[in-house]
């Protein structure tokens, strides 16, 4: 949360107070539209970001899961004869259906009611690693040494299954996550392994540019190509009081897919095998974020989009359709809007998707 929150206060420096200063001073409902996951820790995301944000200010997440979730309409803490001296602003932000998540959850939809399958279970999976079984021994040995609890009354054909490093992985990334390694204390070999299994379960079924992501994609890429075009046709004179800026709040996995199809195959593949780099992009951590910006080119008259990934410009290793203006610093608005048309499959449209907190 409390990164979160410092990313808010960036968003703030970069669009309000010293950048670009594209937002006011105090949240205008006509300027920012900002949208979460139903999942209860992007909730508490979105809400401690939007504190960052905008500091002087109430949130009120609106649930679209038909009043499932009721809400207590007076936050006054039970102190006798107290009363807020000012108005706070109050600034809402709409957390989807889980009965029908087609942005954040889409790859657990399925192409229709009768289906077995999700459209995770379509995307074709690729081998990344080759794992040798004194690698995996090797992992295991050092985390059994140091956390005892997992392996009790467990055999060794089961404890060096790779299924249960897996499984291991869950929860010590985390964990190692925030003790900044300190926490199991495993050697820097163990590590190489978990985080190798970490992008196995991440990119195995995103190297391919299937069919099956693009439906996981589409929805997201149609509401974004749907904001692009408003900024787009806004004429320069004429943004006062009008939408500036959208938000989605989401998972490592909305970010992963978004590299997966904006980076070539080729190069997410050799940073793989260069230790150096998988912590850089290719293991997106907490409070990580994309920023897409739409920038107006007085000269040329043409729009262009930035994109930011953790406060850094990124300006090669697109797909081949995304070509970067180098003079503009950037990608022309008609080319990045035409990949993302390419992108979308209007199937999305008839996914069957009901999505609970406990299958995330």
């Amino acid at each position: 949360m409390k990164q979160h929150e410092i990313l808010g206060q960036w968003l703030r420096e970069r669009y309000i107070n010293f950048d670009y200063k594209l937002l006011s001073e105090n949240y205008q409902k006509e300027e920012v539209l900002i949208f979460s996951s139903p999942s209860q820790r992007t909730i508490f995301s979105t809400a401690i970001m939007i504190k960052g944000l905008y500091p002087k200010s109430t949130i009120k997440p609106i649930f679209k899961t038909n009043d499932s979730i009721k809400m207590k309409n007076d936050d006054t803490p039970p102190i006798v004869n107290f009363k807020l001296q000012e108005e706070i602003p109050e600034i809402p932000f709409i957390v989807a259906d889980p009965a029908y998540d087609v942005i954040f959850h889409a790859g657990k939809c399925k192409l229709n009611q009768n289906s077995n399958n999700t459209i995770n279970d379509l995307l074709i999976k690729v081998k990344i690693y080759n794992y040798s079984e004194i690698e995996v021994r090797n992992a295991v040995d050092d985390i059994r040494s140091k956390w005892k609890e997992p392996f009790i009354n467990k055999k060794d054909d089961e404890i060096y299954d790779f299924k249960f490093l897996k499984k291991l992985n869950a929860f010590i990334r985390f964990t190692e996550y925030h003790y900044n390694n300190k926490y199991f204390n495993l050697k820097e070999s163990t590590n190489d392994v978990l985080k190798k299994v970490q992008m196995e379960k991440w990119y195995s079924n995103l190297l391919l540019n299937s069919q099956g992501l693009k439906l996981k994609a589409s929805s997201m890429m149609n509401k974004m190509l749907e904001y692009m075009n408003i900024f787009s046709n806004r004429s320069n004179d004429n943004k006062a009081n009008q939408l500036k800026y959208v938000l989605y709040s989401g998972h490592d996995e909305n970010i992963i897919v978004f590299t997966s199809l904006l980076i070539k195959t080729d190069i997410l593949r050799n940073m793989m095998n260069d230790v150096n780099l998988y912590n850089d992009f290719l293991l997106p951590q907490f409070a990580s974020c994309f920023i897409l910006e739409m920038h107006h080119d007085d000269e040329t008259g043409k729009r262009f989009i930035r994109i930011i990934y953790n406060g850094l410009s990124i300006r090669s290793g697109f797909k081949d359709e995304i070509v970067y203006n180098h003079k503009l610093d950037g990608i022309e608005y008609q080319i990045f809007s035409k990949f993302i048309q390419n992108i979308i499959d209007p199937e999305y449209k008839n996914l069957k998707c009901s999505i609970s907190e406990d299958d995330d």
